[in-house]
């Protein structure tokens, strides 16, 4: 065919060649860039850690119910760090008849715990 044409194998050859390379370069001119991700690490002097001051913390109330062998069993509030000896004060104290063995008094309550005292020789 391209004898017909008056033109030589060659000349077809590096034609298609030129429209491929110039397809190729419309296509690289104009594709859509290429999107970049930056990924943002903190540094360590960015971290910021919330540290609730001791005049905070000692406001925060805890709600906690302190049943069994004391004065005044029933739902009381004692503050953020108490422990089971503050909530059994804040129930008035133990009665004569508590078990005092079975209580871990330095244990820290926390909020909606219940605190059961039991009475010596009954079952838990």
């Amino acid at each position: 065919m391209a004898d017909r044409l008056g033109v030589s194998p060659a000349a077809v050859v590096l034609g298609l060649l030129a429209v491929v390379a110039a397809a190729t370069g419309a296509w690289w001119a104009f594709r859509a860039p290429p999107t970049l991700v930056e990924e943002v690490l903190p540094l360590v002097g960015d971290v910021v850690v919330a540290v609730p001051s001791t005049t905070t913390a000692a406001r925060v109330p805890l709600v906690v119910h302190v049943d069994g062998a004391v004065a005044v069993p029933g739902v009381h509030e004692v503050v953020l760090g108490s422990r089971v000896v503050d909530a059994i004060e804040a129930a008035g104290g133990l009665t004569e008849d508590a078990d005092r063995s079975r209580l871990n008094l330095a244990l820290l309550v926390e909020h909606e715990q219940r605190v059961c005292v039991t009475r010596i020789g009954e079952e838990e």
